[in-house]
């Protein structure tokens, strides 16, 4: 809505959906984009206190943006007390003292509130606001920077020193014995335009991997492999995994997954487990 910083809304027909739920469509589960440990929640301040009170106050509902700076107008019937509060609640934020804030609330009152408020409703305000000290601006530490060390300079190797080396072959799982195999290990990046059978393409080649079968004419290396497809849902997954397997029955060896976290949240730990469980997983699909 946009009324305070670091405020938001909802209202009637808005909801907000949090970890476990489950997505109604797709099925998978809800997760957090960063861990909870790394969440700060802030205190509210004076302002957002201001403006909550104010939605609890009959007739007094702020109608568009909060105006948390403005206390030279006259404020009249129906917005004194919220107008008080928010005034004497900047001052002691301000650092004034108690006694000052008293001051100012009998000024204030008689000087920019038409009609002024009677003086017990005055030193609710008062007692109210100064009772949450917690709002007091305090002195900021000063912080030093860590120094940065001097970056590193990669390792550096002559042409000379590389054809020294005595490289192992990398394992290919398809186009094996061809000169430019097609899946070799290490990160592989499929792109091309959406809905032109991507995922019909890699579905496929996990099929015929892990029986060891040709793959559009090339020779394959049998492995396991696991189809991390985070874009379907079951039903969808099982439908193109029969249309697929054209009546044959599916390989023990593919596995199938339509959850994962991100990479900040533990999708490196996830694929680990999965390679535990089989150390012959040599092809992981992340779709």
């Amino acid at each position: 809505m946009g009324c305070l910083d670091g405020v938001d809304i909802r209202g009637e027909g808005g909801i907000v959906v949090a970890p476990p739920s489950i997505h109604g469509t797709t099925k998978r589960e809800y997760i957090w984009d960063i861990d909870e440990d790394e969440v700060t929640v802030p205190k509210a301040d004076s302002d957002v206190v201001y403006f909550l009170a104010s939605m609890e106050t009959k007739g007094n509902t702020p109608s568009g943006p909060v105006d948390k700076n403005d206390f030279t107008k006259v404020t009249k019937e129906g917005g004194r007390n919220n107008q008080l509060f928010k005034y004497l609640a900047r001052l002691q934020k301000d650092g004034e003292t108690d006694d000052a804030i008293r001051e100012y609330a009998e000024i204030y009152n008689k000087t920019h509130l038409s009609p002024p408020l009677p003086d017990d409703e005055v030193a609710r305000t008062v007692e109210s606001v100064i009772s949450h000290t917690e709002w007091k601006e305090t002195p900021k530490e000063e912080k030093t920077l860590p120094q940065k060390s001097p970056r590193k300079l990669m390792s550096l190797k002559s042409a000379v020193e590389l054809m020294a080396k005595d490289l192992p072959d990398p394992v290919v799982y398809v186009g094996v014995g061809d000169e430019l195999p097609i899946l070799v290990e290490g990160t592989c990046i499929l792109a091309a335009k959406a809905k032109t059978g991507k995922s019909w393409f890699v579905l496929a080649m996990c099929l015929a991997v892990c029986e060891g079968k040709d793959f559009l004419g090339y020779k394959t290396k049998q492995c396991s492999t696991l189809y991390l497809d985070l874009e379907t849902n079951e039903f969808l997954q099982q439908k193109r995994l029969r249309q697929a397997l054209n009546g044959q029955p599916p390989p023990k060896n593919f596995y199938i997954s339509s959850v994962a976290p991100s990479i900040e949240n533990g999708l490196i730990d996830q694929v680990e487990a999965y390679l535990k469980e089989d150390p012959k997983i040599g092809v992981i699909v992340i779709d």
